[in-house]
């Protein structure tokens, strides 16, 4: 293909170019700021973000946004600013996520966990920081720029990854408390902004802007920014340019909660409150009262009338002339009415005590969005603690294959030591019968007494995944994990004639970077009760390193001799984008690099030993030849 910046790469720093094309960036804010912004990352080598707005084109955009065409006015800026992103990039796989909506009611919190650094191109003064706390908590850069006729300012935020402090944020700038804006009126509910409805700009200064921002992006991607914990103003009118160092307080409460750990829990998508609560009492281990991320608001009555509203929405989305109900609202002077009972039924908690209606009710009911972080406060001993938990409802790349249904193995003349597992019913005779008939033939598999256990991993599974660990590439540029079940097997005539076949893999959702992975505490009790209802074993712990080749680190070692060094057990490193991989056992304390064999399957389950598996396609890891004598004849199999 051919290297759309091999000039630029002139300039950058050896490496640059591969971390421009993995980090993921999120602009909230789709301006004439926000698109040119988006427009030079793109041309720069950029291919994944996350974008977030909440209004629609309008002609006047046109002449200041190079994203929105003519054909796009009444479209949501979001949508559009993702298909020009999309169609733009100049990588083959573009990575573009979108939401039209408010980025404090409609993204979840995750979001600042699942992103590398945020750009704020926002005219909403409780946004700003609001996207400032996030980034905070969860230690990730944030530039926060503005603009109006010919004037710039850029701010720039970051944390010491190495001591996990936020040295300054935007609120050393302008304090804290709630910044509500012309948006929200003294009842806390929202009101039309009367006063200012647009900000002058000019697209030159956007332009400007935007050159800025990507300018500082890259230079701080490669240790060189010099405005770190400073603020750039830039003045067109006369062209001067100087910076402010922002002097950090010393008292801030939010610098408190910087690198604030969270809790991962998974659930499916949308659950009810009732699943909700069981997946985090499973994690955290106690029973546990969940704090909404605002009040929610079923019902209030009219301020003129007293008639009963229906609302069923978060506060912060409720208008102030919602407080009067329609009828009278036709009155011109229907605000000086205000109703003696201003009462509403709300809900800011649950817990297993809420009503049964709410324990139903889905979490987007109840104004919770997808991937957010809630507060969850359990009692320990009498003493109450709390925690971060994170919603997980992303949808697994690949599902689990397995069997049809699940049955005890109940074979009489099965030798517990011939076969270890089980598969369908109406399999077992047939492949008891296949695996005497295997053994009896003492060529079938190449061991030799120094051989410990050999493994083999259908294909499907490592396919699976491959799948997997492509999109959790895709999407985050991370790596990812999880294990390859199966079945243990071993001849009761020769005790080194012990293997195992891999079948399924499942893909673990514990917290991951660029450069590491983990099998959560939930991720590990689904797989054991994944083991225990299909009769398999872990035979495999597998996780990708994309892009830096295929070798275990100190951690995956450390890793291997504390939870995977059964004697059945394989550690599996694959780096999916350069097609390497490496095997590892733990052989008497001891990490030794291994072999697999990749075996192809067309059975769905694949039934171990029968006539439907197929000759071993190929060894990894190993520098030999072998020869495998299968049912259907022999074959050499050369590195």
């Amino acid at each position: 293909m051919t290297n759309y910046h091999s000039r630029q790469d002139l300039v950058l720093k050896p490496g640059t170019g591969e971390i421009i094309r993995r980090i993921r960036i999120a602009i909230i804010g789709l301006g004439s700021i926000g698109n040119a912004i988006l427009g030079i990352l793109i041309r720069m080598g950029f291919r994944r973000f996350f974008l977030v707005d909440f209004d629609h084109v309008e002609e006047s955009n046109l002449s200041k946004s190079q994203c929105f065409k003519k054909k796009d006015v009444g479209k949501p800026k979001a949508q559009v600013a993702a298909e020009y992103a999309r169609q733009n990039i100049l990588h083959d796989h573009p990575d573009v996520e979108f939401v039209n909506g408010n980025f404090m009611e409609d993204v979840g919190k995750g979001v600042f966990w699942d992103c590398d650094i945020f750009i704020g191109a926002v005219d909403t003064r409780n946004c700003r920081p609001y996207i400032n706390d996030g980034c905070v908590r969860a230690g990730k850069p944030f530039i926060e720029v503005g603009m109006t006729d010919f004037q710039v300012n850029v701010s720039f935020f970051a944390p010491d990854f190495e001591n996990k402090t936020y040295p300054v944020c935007l609120r050393d700038q302008i304090g804290e408390g709630d910044f509500e804006g012309k948006r929200n009126s003294c009842s806390g509910l929202k009101i039309q902004d009367t006063e200012l409805k647009v900000i002058p700009t000019i697209e030159c200064t956007a332009a400007i802007a935007g050159a800025i921002v990507a300018k500082e992006l890259v230079l701080y991607l490669e240790g060189r920014s010099t405005i770190v914990g400073k603020t750039l103003f830039f003045f067109g009118l006369n062209n001067e340019t100087f910076d402010m160092i922002i002097t950090p307080n010393p008292n801030l409460k939010i610098r408190q909660e910087a690198f604030m750990p969270i809790t991962t829990v998974k659930t499916v998508v949308n659950p009810t409150v009732g699943q909700l609560l069981k997946a985090v009492e499973k994690a955290l281990g106690h029973a546990a009262v969940i704090k909404l991320p605002d009040t929610f608001v079923f019902t209030g009555h009219c301020n003129n009338c007293g008639k009963l509203i229906t609302y069923n929405r978060r506060k912060s989305k409720i208008w102030n002339h919602e407080r009067w109900c329609e009828e009278c609202r036709k009155e011109e002077d229907y605000q000086s009415h205000l109703y003696h009972n201003d009462e509403w039924v709300t809900l800011q908690e649950v817990s297993n005590a809420s009503a049964p209606e709410i324990l139903r009710s889905k979490l987007r009911d109840i104004g919770i969005p997808k991937n957010d972080v809630l507060e969850a406060t359990v009692s320990v001993n009498g003493d109450f603690e709390t925690y971060h938990v994170r919603l997980d409802e992303s949808e697994p790349k690949c599902k689990i294959s397995g069997p049809r249904k699940v049955e005890p193995f109940s074979l009489k003349d099965s030798p517990a030591d011939y076969y270890r597992g089980c598969e369908d019913a109406e399999e077992d005779v047939k492949t008891l019968a296949k695996v005497k008939e295997v053994f009896a033939n003492p060529e079938f598999h190449p061991l030799s007494k120094d051989d410990e256990c050999t493994c083999y991993l259908n294909k499907s599974a490592l396919d699976a995944f491959k799948e997997y660990a492509l999109g959790v590439y895709e999407q985050r540029g991370h790596e990812a994990t999880g294990v390859i079940v199966g079945y243990y097997c071993s001849d009761p005539a020769n005790p080194n004639r012990q293997f195992t076949v891999g079948t399924h893999f499942i893909p673990a959702s514990g917290g991951s970077t660029q450069v590491t992975c983990e099998i959560s505490l939930s991720d590990g009790i689904r797989i054991s009760d994944y083991c225990e209802a299909h009769k398999v074993f872990p035979v495999c712990w597998i996780h990708s390193h994309p892009g830096f080749g295929a070798f275990y680190s100190g951690t995956d070692r450390a890793t291997l001799k504390a939870q995977y060094n059964a004697v059945y057990q394989t550690g599996v490193v694959m780096d999916i984008l350069k097609d390497q991989s490496k095997a590892y056992k733990c052989v008497d304390g001891v990490i030794k690099e291994s072999t697999y064999y990749v075996v192809d399957d067309e059975s769905n389950p694949p039934v171990l030993l029968t006539k439907r598996m197929k000759p071993v396609l190929k060894i990894k890891g190993g520098n030999d030849k072998r020869v495998v004598t299968l049912l259907n004849g022999s074959v050499v199999i050369t590195i």
